[in-house]
């Protein structure tokens, strides 16, 4: 009985799990990156390209650092529409934009789809997470 009951509460935990990681609404890949250039033009909004990988750390920690400040959220679902790109898995997407050194890295693009910033995420870093006021500084400043 012991068993049936631990082999159920894994397989709902990994639903849920999956289900965290593919939230309806998340935009992701080339056909994401489409969607919110097109939708960029109408909601006058610039496109955030987070280019993450997976079991990046510090990809976890700039994704928490933004959902958990309400004002930092505020900002960021206001003004962009944020793509998450693999770096690996969607590396041809990326050629059009300057080369990263590391994951997580953020693009800014225009609402037209061009360039607007290149953002190395180290210099936003403070100790184990990310400095609130860079963050907040860096939004503010590419905001629409």
């Amino acid at each position: 009985m012991n068993r049936l009951f631990f082999a159920l509460l894994l397989i709902g935990a990994g639903i849920w799990w999956m289900q965290q990681r593919s939230s309806p609404g998340r935009l992701e890949g080339k056909e994401g990156l489409q969607a919110a250039l097109a939708r960029a033009q109408s909601e006058d909004k610039r496109v955030l390209v987070v280019v993450s990988a997976e079991s990046c750390i510090w990809c976890e920690r700039f994704a928490h650092a933004v959902e958990a400040d309400p004002e930092i959220k505020a900002i960021v679902e206001k003004s962009f529409l944020t793509v998450r790109l693999d770096h690996r898995a969607d590396a041809g997407l990326l050629t059009g934009y300057p080369p990263i050194d590391g994951t997580p890295h953020l693009f800014v693009l225009a609402k037209e789809g061009t360039l607007a910033c290149s953002q190395a995420t180290e210099p936003l870093e403070s100790g184990k997470s990310y400095d609130r006021e860079k963050l907040l500084s860096f939004f503010k400043t590419w905001a629409r």
